[in-house]
């Protein structure tokens, strides 16, 4: 079992990025400051499988991920959870690592915590308003 993706090891992880899904179509890696990937789309890659599936995709190896997008060559291992408002999926999370089999259930079921709670606070919002209003 791995250590907790949230704990000091920044240098296995590539990420988190969030994912805006109908509202842009390139993300900007803030962590290192360059564009990460344009128009991901739904059904393709880890990402998009996640939107598609709507479910979370945890791959030990993204080479053997059948359409994996490649955003950052360092990227071997991926985590990936919708953010859903009102049912519908308007973003995810996204968090690459550079070492294989990085994210175990321990991960998954803190980071589901982490986004579950982010939907809560986004359902109680004006954003919510603001997303039902721009994108459907």
């Amino acid at each position: 079992m791995s250590a907790p993706c949230c704990s000091n090891t920044s240098k296995t992880l590539i990420g988190p990025v969030f994912i805006c899904w109908t509202v842009i179509h390139w993300f900007w890696d803030r962590f290192r400051e360059k564009i990460a990937c344009v128009r991901i789309p739904v059904g393709k890659g880890v990402c998009g499988t996640a939107v598609a599936e709507r479910r979370i995709q945890r791959v030990d190896d993204v080479h053997e991920f059948p359409g994996h997008i490649a955003c950052d060559a360092a990227s071997l291992a991926e985590i990936v959870l919708p953010i859903t408002l009102d049912g519908r999926v308007v973003g995810v999370l996204d968090i690459d690592s550079t070492i294989y089999h990085r994210f175990d259930q321990e991960d998954e079921d803190g980071l589901n915590a982490l986004v579950e709670r982010l939907c809560q606070q986004l359902n109680q919002t004006d954003l919510r308003r603001f997303i039902n209003n721009t994108l459907y």
